[in-house]
């Protein structure tokens, strides 16, 4: 079994499916989790911290350590939030997971340019800007790795 003890992880999109089964795997191991989902709808709608709070409340209850983080990914302010949060919890970053997806399901006369924004914003900016900023921090330490879920 893979140990992930003293090592720190950040999944966005980790409020449900993939993203929250891969959040309890690396808690279940002994990674400290930053849960990272702002709640929102398959189409990249804003919701609540709600889902994020729930893994966390899995993850405590089973031993693990764990905080929530509801930063919506694919802006740079949101992707410096994100860095902050897990430098100022628990001061490394050796895992990042890229996992926040979306998409908007219509025929493309019926769709906005902002709702593919939306989708362009989660899907590939985020991801991007989150790597960015991993980047250093994992070079610094010597160590670190980085999936993206696409």
């Amino acid at each position: 079994m893979i140990d992930f003890n003293g090592q720190v992880a950040l999944v966005t999109g980790a409020g449900r499916g993939m993203g929250r089964e891969m959040a309890l795997l690396l808690a279940a191991r002994g990674a400290k989790v930053v849960v990272n989902d702002y709640g929102g709808d398959p189409e990249g709608h804003p919701g609540s911290s709600e889902v994020a709070n729930a893994v966390v409340a899995e993850i405590r209850q089973a031993g693990g350590t764990a905080i929530a983080d509801a930063t919506t990914v694919g802006d740079s302010a949101g992707a410096d939030r994100m860095m902050k949060v897990v430098l100022d919890a628990f001061g490394r970053l050796d895992i990042l997971i890229n996992n926040a997806g979306g998409s908007t399901i219509a025929g493309i006369a019926e769709l906005g340019d902002e709702d593919i924004e939306r989708v362009m914003r989660t899907n590939y900016w985020g991801p991007y800007l989150l790597h960015r900023r991993a980047w250093p921090i994992m070079q610094r330490q010597g160590y670190g790795r980085i999936l993206n879920v696409s």
